[in-house]
């Protein structure tokens, strides 16, 4: 099993290289999206996965 905050150095960098934005605009954008997650989600297994998805929305839309 892989360790939690490498799952999110890895989705951080992801998402940097992807939306060519700096890491550490994107952690904070992330760690945003991951806390309102948490506190509405009952399955927590795909917050992660969703997260990034909104960072990468709200990214793009930025660059437009």
């Amino acid at each position: 099993m892989s360790k939690p905050w490498a799952l999110r150095d890895k989705t951080l960098r992801a998402l940097a290289r992807d939306t060519n934005t700096p890491i550490e605009a994107i952690s904070d954008l992330y760690e945003e999206e991951v806390a309102k997650l948490t506190s509405t989600s009952r399955v927590k297994r795909f917050i992660s996965i969703i997260a990034s998805r909104r960072v990468r929305q709200r990214l793009l839309q930025l660059h437009r």
